[in-house]
């Protein structure tokens, strides 16, 4: 028996020797491995000192033999350990590394030197009897411990290995995990055997080959050193969230420790036990977070889906406790609740201030344009214009601090709409002018590159970046120039439009270049010469920025400035090109006078319009700049008056305040806009703001506004609204050729029936509504469609009204409205009858009929002599009578082009177009 048992030892040895060398081959860097690896070695060294302690004959060699098992055991026993622990990223304080290698010391040692100390054996004697030669000993306390120490790691290194194996008893890792405890265990019994049954024989051995055949088939089999799968389950256990996974059907399959210690109930759960009262599976909605709460505390939940092909298997769930960032959310939010507040106060204090502010100072600005329009006496018309100045610079004062304090909060949005850049000069130089008048200040506009005419951005804010420059410039110079010099350029990737402004005024130093751009910062030397609120600068460079530019700024004291801003814009698709020019003072004041010369002969006699607004004041001031222009005015004080008034009576403008008591101006427009009919639904309806573009101005166009006046009321663009619904909408001739088949002709003619048969009937109209009201709904309904059908849409959604309420037996509504609405026909017949003049003119050219080619020679020259001579007066003049002139197909375009030209004061380029078009197109010329 003894033979077979040792005969199976050397066998066992051997085949250890070839585990190891196995083991050793197994390419891999883990600290775990190496921690492996050595331990082996050990064990190798153990095993193989187990044959040689058979044959030993004396007590010397015996003695060796057994310091080298007890050095090979122990330091296999703490590697074992150390491995485990890290294989398992256990915790382990440096105290108790300390402690463990102290006692590995200690016993080392006191085997090392156990003949010659009696702490360790108490007595050591060879005996030959038994199976073969061996020590005997008789214990001391050092042996006691060695044995101690060796059951101990043993016990932990198996509590270990045994709780993770039944932790985890599925799939590779629960294999690993089952490798490593046999690994593990089955030495600790063969120990407990050996040490109270088999003495003196050793089968440790014949444990550490088998712990070695686990171990090398985990190794290989399982990837015990896979370093990607041991992170990933080293991951789940040591995370900081909760994760749990079931199967299917919920039953409960792992936990890690995060979430037994946060559920407590998981620690006594069972494989596959359903876990209903924790999960609903129902519910479950994959990689969509969900909130819940439990033990008060808050929890957020994602769900991954285990699937196999469409076959679902399981079910992740990660689970973080979230009270802490919720704690913290909440926080966050009722601080950006109090700073919402806050800034709310501060937004609706600007809105009422700049409503409180705008609302006066419309009545003095219009009050005193009113009264320009009205004096006659020179001195007076000067004394009202420079309160009418003080008042625009008041203006302009309060429009700064708005639109810093807009930007300051963050809520400035810039447009991305189309401009027209060239009428954008026109109207900066204009309101220059006259800052500038009676000044010995020279003011010069330079086109200095070819700029597109229209650009793509924010035209307001373009104007005022410009505004301000310029407005910095004449309250600091005194005289000598200023230039407003326009370049444009295109890059690759970018395209951008440079504005610079420079001046002859007074300068500033290089230390205080800076300064200029801060919020209210001013020099104060200069500021004493020069009040403001320091804001111009600051705000052209919030503006630039952002529009992705750059302002920059060179001075010489007692010289001047220059202030350069480049910001990006777009450029509009196969948009024209403004070419390279200059404007002087000169010329400014010239486009100023005929500007003032159309305004004065602007009339829309007989137009209605309906003003609305609950402070008086405001009505006198519109109902004094509407004056002029020959209009018939109503107004009311409230929103329910203007019902009542838009419902009973036909007109052909309404401005309504935005800001009313009781009933606001929105609250009227949609209301309005729910009555039956085209009429309502088309009425141009222009809300009046008080709000400068900073609160409530831009929300109000969503309610049915068709456009916006803003307070103060200017009266070029009070002037553009009335010229765009009085005369620009009066007649659609697109639609009204696409309703009459598309072809041109063919619609002149309609106008002429249409003109022939409603000139007729319109005088009719008032007799036909006293005798014979079934006859009047029929006519009425005629002048409706005949109306639409021509593209005179206004007139008849008028019709369209009278008829309605005609039929409903409104008679007071009726004999209220039809004579303003026979007007309207009239004011409509007349524009048609401009329209066919004109368009049978122009068919009379084309067939050739007309004066010589010489006296159109005659007439073109002399443009070219108002060209060479800069007469802006002679140009209008010469056009006028070149459109009553038979035109072939290339004279049309020339008077466009002409226009166009003198719009722009484009004077030489003019004199050259004239002159390459009567080389092209005059050929009797030479005989002249």
């Amino acid at each position: 028996m003894f033979i077979m048992l040792s005969i199976l030892q050397v066998i066992c040895v051997i085949l250890s020797f070839f585990i190891t060398v196995s083991i050793l081959n197994y390419q891999t860097n883990s600290n775990e491995y190496k921690l492996l690896l050595t331990g082996m070695i050990y064990v190798f060294v153990y095993n193989l000192s187990c044959i040689f302690e058979i044959g030993c004959e004396g007590e010397e060699a015996a003695l060796f033999i057994f310091q080298i098992k007890a050095i090979a055991i122990c330091h296999a026993l703490f590697l074992m350990f150390l491995f485990i622990v890290k294989y398992y990223n256990l915790k382990l304080t440096k105290g108790i590394e300390a402690l463990l290698i102290i006692v590995n010391i200690v016993v080392v040692t006191g085997a090392m030197t156990c003949q010659t100390n009696r702490w360790f054996f108490k007595k050591i004697e060879f005996v030959k009897t038994g199976p073969y030669p061996h020590l005997e000993f008789e214990n001391g306390v050092g042996a006691y411990g060695y044995y101690g120490m060796i059951f101990l790691l043993g016990v932990i290194i198996n509590f270990v290995t045994f709780k993770n194996s039944m932790e985890n008893r599925k799939g590779k890792r629960g294999k690993r995990e089952i490798y490593l405890f046999i690994s593990t265990i089955v030495p600790l019994l063969s120990f407990f055997f050996y040490y109270y049954l088999f003495k003196p024989y050793n089968p440790m051995p014949i444990a550490l080959f088998i712990s070695g055949v686990f171990l090398m088939t985990g190794t290989y089999k399982y990837q015990l050193f896979d370093v990607i799968e041991n992170v990933k389950d080293r991951m789940i256990d040591t995370m900081k969230e909760a994760i749990i996974i079931v199967d299917s059907q919920g039953g409960f399959l792992h936990a890690n420790k995060t979430a037994k210690q946060i559920f407590k109930d998981l620690q006594a759960k069972k494989k596959e036990e359903k876990l209903s009262d924790l999960i609903d599976l129902d519910n479950i909605v994959e990689d969509y977070p969900q909130e819940f709460v439990y033990n008060n505390c808050y929890y957020e939940c994602s769900t991954t889906i285990v699937r196999n092909k469409d076959e679902i298997e399981g079910y992740a769930f990660c689970i973080a406790d979230v009270t802490q960032r919720r704690e913290y959310m909440e926080d966050l939010i009722r601080m950006k609740e109090k700073a919402d507040e806050a800034n709310h106060a501060k937004s609706a204090f600007l809105a009422n201030m700049s409503h409180d502010l705008r609302t006066p100072m419309n009545a003095i600005i219009g009050m005193c344009q009113i009264a320009v329009r009205k004096e006659k006496e020179a001195k007076q018309k000067e004394l009202l214009s420079e309160i009418e100045y003080s008042a625009q610079s008041l203006l302009g004062l309060i429009n700064n601090i708005l639109d810093f304090s807009k930007i300051e909060a963050g809520k400035l949005v810039l447009k991305k709409e189309k401009y027209d850049m060239s009428e954008l000069i026109h109207e900066v130089s204009a309101m220059i002018y006259i800052l500038l008048m009676g000044k010995p200040i020279e003011f010069y506009v330079n086109i200095k590159t070819k700029i597109p005419k229209f650009l793509i951005g924010d035209g307001i804010r373009i104007r005022e970046i410009i505004m301000n420059l310029l407005g910095n410039a004449t309250k600091f110079t005194k005289d000598g120039e200023i230039n407003l010099n326009i370049s444009w350029e295109e890059f690759s990737e970018e395209e951008n439009l440079t504005i610079q402004v420079s001046d002859t005024g007074i300068g500033m130093r290089q230390e205080n270049l800076d300064v200029i751009f801060e919020e209210y910062g001013q020099i104060r030397e200069e500021s004493e010469k020069a009040r403001g609120t320091g804001l111009g600068l600051s705000i052209v460079k919030e503006l630039a920025e952002l529009m992705n530019g750059t302002v920059q700024v060179e001075s010489t004291y007692g010289m001047g400035s220059v202030f350069t801003v480049i910001v990006s814009q777009e450029k509009e698709k196969e948009c024209e090109m403004i070419g390279k020019k200059q404007y002087t003072k000169k010329t400014i004041g010239e486009l100023k006078k005929k500007g003032k010369e159309r305004e004065e002969q602007l009339k829309f006699p007989g137009r209605r319009v309906l003003v609305v607004d609950d402070v008086l004041m405001n009505l006198k001031v519109m109902q004094g700049l509407l004056e002029p222009y020959d209009i018939c005015v109503a107004t009311a004080t409230n929103g329910k008056k203007a019902i009542e008034l838009m419902k009973s009576q036909l007109f052909d403008l309404v401005f309504m305040d935005s800001r009313m008591p009781e009933m606001n101006g929105a609250e009227v427009v949609e209301i309005i806009r729910r009555e039956r009919g085209n009429y309502f639904k088309d009425l141009p309806i222009i809300m009046m703001s008080a709000e400068g573009n900073y609160g409530e101005a831009k929300k109000y166009t969503k309610y049915g506004f068709t456009s916006n006046l803003a307070k103060p009321v200017q009266i070029e663009e009070l002037e553009q609204i009335m010229m765009e619904w009085f005369l620009e909408t009066m007649l659609d001739m697109r639609s009204g050729i696409r309703q009459t088949g598309g072809r041109k002709e063919q619609y002149i003619r309609i106008l002429e029936t249409y003109m022939e048969e409603i000139g007729k009937l319109k005088d009719e109209l008032s007799d036909i509504w006293k005798e014979d009201r079934d006859l009047f709904n029929v006519k009425i309904h005629g002048i409706k469609g005949s109306s639409w059908n021509i593209g005179a849409i206004n007139i008849g959604n008028e019709a369209e009204l009278i008829e309605s309420r005609a039929k409903e037996g409104e008679t007071e509504f009726v004999e209220n409205n039809l004579k303003l609405f026979i007007q309207n026909l009239e004011h409509l017949l007349e524009k048609i009858d401009e329209v066919i003049v004109r368009e049978n003119e122009i068919e009379r050219k084309d067939k050739g009929i007309g004066r010589k080619e010489s006296e159109l020679y005659q007439l073109i020259l002399q443009f070219k002599e108002a060209f060479s001579n800069y007469d802006i007066e002679k140009l209008e003049l010469l056009v006028n009578e070149l459109e009553t002139w038979e035109a072939d197909e290339n004279l049309e375009p020339f008077i466009l082009e002409l226009k166009k030209l003198i719009y722009e004061l484009e004077y030489e380029r003019g004199e050259a177009f004239v002159s390459q078009w009567i080389e092209k197109n005059i050929k009797i010329k030479k005989n002249c």
